[in-house]
């Protein structure tokens, strides 16, 4: 695979400069992927977060960077894809101060030989891609990520660093271990060689045993961290409720999730304004449904290679009555369902 066109944005030199001007580091939080490629009228650098509603996205988990260059890299997964997904376009995207509500397209890379995301057979295929971009840092912002995605490059090194110090170097409890059975040989009489022989055997054992339960312990620390992250990741990315007011159709390029609806508009015809939208992402197909406050539920479609919602499709919906005298064909259309309380039955 080849990505040779790689550039930051005009939104990205502007979260830069925000950057700079607000004293806070861009934090790089999603890697987007789209198999389209830059629309017609439109070049690399202008792209922003609107160019990318219908990519695939995936959480950043790390950023590292050098004077004139910075390197992120992202877990890409197939699962509940089921189309081969060409990667035109990746995306980077980030923000200020600890909130996506500033987020935007902050790189983009440009494939001349793309690679392809298979569909989903049976197990899903996990995939580690890194993508490198050169820019210009002359005022030294220094790009993270997000601290809760996953374990963080330098908590795995100070880790990594604390078991060396407890197993290897003329330090660590091992070596001392070692050294003081060796005094302790020296200073006996050769009766008791026999005897400090033991002695000997039995450090260097608890000295092997010191490690490797030091050893055992951080792979189940670590393992139980990295599981808790991906799990709260996953639980941001789909059950998040936000709110939503205005165009209810703008949930399209809303993160995944469920939002609570108030003044809400382009929705079916005799909905009420406040109720509660979920959007979600099947391969590249957006779907959005809407229940109101009096349980009126549709649903509506936005196709992947049209951005052209399909139109409201109106499903069964449940209302309440307090007197069955209420129920009529105007208030309960068909398709409804009518649901008397029991004072009103007389």
């Amino acid at each position: 695979m080849k990505y040779d066109n790689k550039l930051v944005t005009k939104d990205g030199i502007t979260l830069m400069t925000d950057s700079i001007t607000n004293k806070e580091n861009p934090i790089i939080d999603k890697m987007l992927v789209l198999n389209t490629d830059v629309p017609e009228g439109k070049t690399p650098d202008s792209l922003n977060l609107n160019d990318f509603s219908n990519a695939l996205s995936f959480d950043v988990n790390n950023v590292s960077q050098t004077a004139n260059s910075f390197t992120a890299s992202a877990v890409i997964s197939n699962s509940g894809i089921n189309i081969n997904y060409t990667a035109q376009l990746i995306g980077l995207s980030g923000y200020l101060n600890e909130s996506s509500n500033n987020r935007k397209l902050f790189a983009v890379a440009q494939a001349t030989e793309p690679f392809v995301i298979e569909k989903q057979a049976d197990t899903p295929i996990t995939l580690v891609p890194s993508i490198t971009i050169g820019f210009s840092n002359s005022e030294n912002v220094q790009l993270t990520v997000k601290n809760d995605v996953y374990v963080t490059h330098d908590e795995l090194e100070t880790l990594k660093a604390d078991i060396a110090q407890n197993i290897s170097g003329p330090d660590s409890v091992v070596s001392k271990n070692i050294a003081q059975a060796k005094t302790d040989s020296i200073s006996h009489s050769d009766s008791n060689r026999d005897n400090l022989q033991t002695q000997i055997n039995g450090r260097i054992q608890d000295s092997n045993n010191y490690a490797s339960n030091l050893v055992d312990k951080s792979h189940d620390q670590l393992s139980s961290d990295i599981s808790s992250a991906k799990t709260d990741a996953i639980n941001q990315s789909y059950h998040k409720v936000g709110n939503l007011s205005g165009d209810l159709l703008n949930i399209g390029s809303q993160p995944d999730g469920y939002y609570n609806c108030s003044n809400v508009y382009n929705i079916p015809g005799n909905f009420s304004s406040y109720g509660i939208a979920h959007k979600y992402t099947v391969a590249n197909d957006v779907y959005l449904s809407y229940v109101d406050n009096i349980k009126n539920s549709a649903h509506n479609h936005l196709f992947k290679d049209v951005v052209k919602w399909s139109g409201w499709q109106v499903e069964a919906g449940i209302k309440f009555f307090s007197n069955l005298n209420d129920v009529t064909k105007t208030s309960a259309p068909e398709g409804t369902i009518a649901i008397v309380t029991n004072d009103g039955l007389q």
